[in-house]
């Protein structure tokens, strides 16, 4: 009788802990999915964390403005030119930088892609296509600064906290240079911020090449 009682004890131990470690394991949150621009190679950063800043100066230079054949705006030749900048990097499809400038009433845009991909490592952005570059018009320039100034761009904060790392999204940096720098990092820009910088997108004539990123 003790023996049958011991025989089931250990049967039911057996049984129990399986069950136990495969409850505790499902009981665990899954790892998180980086945002974009979260992809950023942790190794390398010694500046401000993640909440801080998305990227550091430097990386900003080096890893994304150098690739683009860019110059930092605050670095920029000409303190009376006026430039907005924004780059955007779609996880899946090719980054690409679109620079507005208003140099002594002379509009321009210049569109300038990489071959990789946006969401992943500073590696696989990929290499610079050669840019493209067209006037605008002054009414074009015009209807841009109006739609920059609904969105508050520059009384924006860099970072909004409470933006949502994505699994399958974009990553938006808008710049503004106007004799002061400003800059905005969004994963889920608000609906005044994404309306300016699709004026942007609009301007470069690439809103077909990322439609499935606008919804």
């Amino acid at each position: 009788m003790r023996l049958s009682k011991v025989v089931h004890f250990l049967v039911a131990i057996v049984l129990v802990i399986p069950i136990a470690v495969v409850a505790w394991i499902l009981s665990r949150p899954l790892p998180g999915i980086d945002s974009p621009l979260m992809a950023v190679d942790q190794r390398e950063r010694s500046g401000p964390t993640f909440e801080d800043v998305r990227f550091t100066r430097a990386e900003w230079k080096r890893e994304i403005l150098d690739r683009f054949d860019e110059n930092d705006l605050k670095d920029q030749a000409d303190p009376a030119a006026q430039v907005y900048r924004l780059v955007f990097l779609p996880t899946f499809h090719e980054p690409v930088c679109i620079r507005v400038d208003n140099r002594s009433g002379q509009y321009s845009v210049i569109v300038t892609k990489l071959s990789g991909q946006g969401g992943f490592t500073f590696d696989e952005l990929g290499k610079r296509w050669p840019s493209e570059a067209k006037f605008i018009s002054h009414n074009d320039w015009l209807g841009l600064e109006r739609l920059i100034e609904a969105s508050r761009f520059w009384e924006l904060e860099t970072i909004d906290v409470f933006d949502e790392p994505v699994n399958d999204g974009a990553y938006w940096v808008l710049e503004g240079e106007n004799g002061l720098y400003h800059r905005v990092e969004r994963i889920r820009p608000s609906e005044h911020l994404k309306t300016a910088m699709l004026r942007l997108i609009d301007l470069g004539g690439v809103r077909n090449d990322y439609a499935g990123y606008f919804d």
